[in-house]
C-alpha cells in the first residue's frame, strides 16, 4: 500500500510530534528540522513505537537500531544521532573503506538473492549518554540502502544497518518470529502503522463506541500497560485492526494529513559486537523466511 504525502505546511510541528512518538530524549533543533526537509522533499513518511522500528532514509533521524528497538536500557536514558545527505555515497565499498571510515568492521552485501541491490551509504553519527548526561557509547552507525526495480513505478526500497554497541546494550525482546543461524538468533517482526489527521483527538465518541473501546484496551493492557488508546480512533479501526491492536499489532499517532496505513516489516540480529537491521517500510510484502533468508546471506557474508 502507497502512502500519501504527509508533509504540508505544518510539517515542522509533524516532525516534532513524530520524535517524540519515538523517543522522549530526542531533541529536535531547527537545523535539523532543515535537513530533515531536505532528506525528505517529496514525500516519505516516517513514524515508529514500541521497542520494534522506526527509521527513515538513513539521515537526519534518529538511527535505525534505537528506532528498531534493539537498544537495552541500561544506563541509557538518551539517545542522539546526527546524519547529512552529504556524506552519503554510491560507490560500494570495500572493507578496508569501512574500517577506515567507521572505525570498525561489519558485515554486508552487495546484491540479495531476492533481487535487491547496493545503492548508497551513509553514516549517522550516535551517542548514548546516562540520566547526569555522561557518553556511555559514541560512535558511527552505517546505513545501507537497497533498490529494487530500480527507476521504475515498481521501485522497492530495504534499510540495512549496522551498529556497534556491547552486548549488554542490545535488546530485542518483541518479535515475531525467531531463527537460529550459525549461533546467531535473528528476530523477524512485522507491524500495522496507522496514522490519524491530529484534530480527530477532538472527535465526539458515541458512549457506545467509547465503551468498546474501554473494553479491549482493559484486556490488552493486562499484558502491554503501554499499549495506545484507542478510543478516539475506535469508530476508524476495522474488525480486522482491533485483532492486530490485541495481539500488540498494530501501532498508532497523529499528524497525518489523511488516514493512513501502512505495512512495516523488520529483522535484527547480534553479532559479534555489532547490531544488525534490516528494514522495510510501506513497500511490498516480504514473506518472513524471504526477509530472514536476507539476514542469512548477511551472516554468511566474509
Amino acid at each position: 500500500m502507497k502512502s500519501s504525502n504527509i508533509f504540508d505546511n505544518d510539517f515542522d510541528e509533524k516532525i516534532k510530534r513524530t520524535f517524540e512518538y519515538v523517543t522522549e530524549n530526542a531533541e529536535v533543533s531547527d537545523s535539523m528540522l532543515l535537513e530533515i526537509k531536505k532528506e525528505v522533499n517529496g514525500g516519505i513518511t516516517m513514524k515508529r513505537k514500541f521497542k520494534k522500528s522506526y527509521a527513515i532514509a538513513a539521515a537526519v533521524i534518529l538511527s535505525l537500531t534505537v528506532a528498531t528497538g534493539i537498544v537495552a536500557s541500561t544506563g541509557l536514558a538518551g539517545w542522539h544521532s546526527s546524519s547529512s545527505n552529504l556524506t552519503e555515497k554510491t560507490n560500494f565499498p570495500d572493507k578496508d573503506t569501512i574500517q577506515s571510515e567507521f572505525g570498525y568492521s561489519f558485515k554486508y552485501v552487495k546484491d540479495f538473492e531476492n533481487g535487491f541491490k547496493f545503492d548508497n551509504y551513509n553514516y549517522s553519527d550516535t551517542k548514548g549518554t546516562d540520566d547526569t548526561g555522561n557518553v556511555i557509547i559514541e560512535n558511527k552507525e552505517a546505513h545501507f540502502d537497497y533498490l529494487k526495480n530500480k527507476g521504475t513505478d515498481k521501485e522497492l526500497r530495504i534499510f540495512f544497518s549496522a551498529h556497534k554497541m556491547p552486548e549488554d546494550m542490545y535488546s530485542d525482546e518483541q518479535f515475531d518470529k525467531a531463527v537460529d543461524y550459525k549461533n546467531v538468533e535473528i528476530h523477524y517482526s512485522d507491524y500495522t502503522y496507522k496514522a490519524f489527521p491530529p484534530d480527530l483527538e477532538d472527535n465526539v465518541v458515541s458512549a457506545e463506541d467509547k465503551a468498546k473501546a474501554e473494553t479491549i484496551m482493559a484486556e490488552v493492557k493486562k499484558t502491554n500497560p503501554d499499549a495506545d488508546d484507542i478510543t478516539k480512533v475506535y469508530p476508524y479501526l476495522s474488525d480486522e485492526e482491533i485483532e492486530l491492536y490485541k495481539q500488540n499489532k498494530l501501532m498508532l499517532a497523529y499528524g497525518s494529513s489523511e488516514i493512513e496505513t501502512q505495512i512495516n516489516q523488520s529483522v535484527v540480529w547480534y553479532e559479534n559486537g555489532v547490531a544488525y537491521n534490516i528494514l522495510s517500510m510501506d513497500s511490498e510484502w516480504i514473506e518472513p523466511d524471504d526477509f530472514i533468508n536476507m539476514a542469512k546471506q548477511v551472516i554468511d557474508a566474509e
